[in-house]
């Protein structure tokens, strides 16, 4: 797996970059985070800095125009867990429902286009939230299941055991050392071809820890499609928002 060695911060025609000098990588790539912003350059580890320099020059129109995209780019609100707020599970949306009842036992359930949440009026916005998360996380279970089985049979592989955490910046991480994968909380927004994208990703890393050739010839196997479900996964981030 890639690993940092060092980093440090550079200005590139008036754009801040950040340089992280890594073992394991081949090619020098760029990034723009969102929604902050902020410009990542990914370095291999024997790259003299003359190349750098040279290789962000090049890059600097197009930086300014990635970073004027992410900043224009509307941020949505993150939920507050409120009566009639915006819920998305498995690319659909859902209006919240809440129903105050008189008991201490705490419900929730989907019915047509709603989510029902009934619960104590007193309950506190981090109640409903660990309510709401511990029952996306059940339903997202059942969506691993079923796609990591099928990729197993296709690998011809052992299962691999995983985990389900909530992440700032990843969709899934594939640790080696273990040979488990954590999958992020955020997965149950989006549209299950988007989940069986990442989890054939994840999956993918079992067998080619960097992402060269040889990964994107195996993801390209199982799923011909696999850029389009990327590209159309990270627009969805940018426009919908966290749970």
């Amino acid at each position: 797996m890639p690993r940092t060695i060092s980093t440090e911060n550079i200005i590139i025609d008036g754009i801040d970059v950040t340089l992280s000098w890594k073992s394991g990588v081949r090619a020098m790539r760029i990034r723009i985070t969102s929604p902050d912003a902020k410009v990542m350059a990914t370095v291999p580890l024997r790259t003299s800095r003359s190349q750098v320099m040279q290789f962000l020059t090049s890059r600097s129109q197009w930086m300014h125009r990635a970073i004027e995209k992410v900043k224009s780019t509307p941020r949505p609100l993150p939920a507050t867990y409120s009566d009639g707020d915006t819920i998305w599970l498995f690319g659909q949306s859902y209006r919240l429902h809440l129903q105050h009842a008189s008991c201490k036992k705490k419900v929730i359930y989907i019915s047509g286009d709603e989510i029902i949440l009934t619960l104590p009026p007193t309950t506190t916005v981090e109640q409903r939230r660990h309510l709401l998360h511990a029952f996306f996380k059940q339903r997202l279970a059942i969506a691993l299941d079923v796609y990591m089985r099928d990729y197993t049979a296709k690998m011809q592989c052992l299962p691999i055991p995983y985990r389900i955490m909530s992440r700032r910046s990843v969709w899934g991480t594939f640790h080696p050392a273990t040979r488990s994968i954590i999958f992020n909380l955020q997965l149950i927004h989006v549209a299950p071809a988007y989940i069986q994208y990442v989890v054939l990703h994840e999956m993918t890393h079992q067998y080619v820890a960097a992402h060269n050739q040889a990964f994107y010839n195996r993801m390209s196997a199982l799923m011909p499609d696999w850029r389009q479900r990327r590209r159309a996964l990270q627009q969805f981030a940018r426009t919908h928002p966290i749970i």
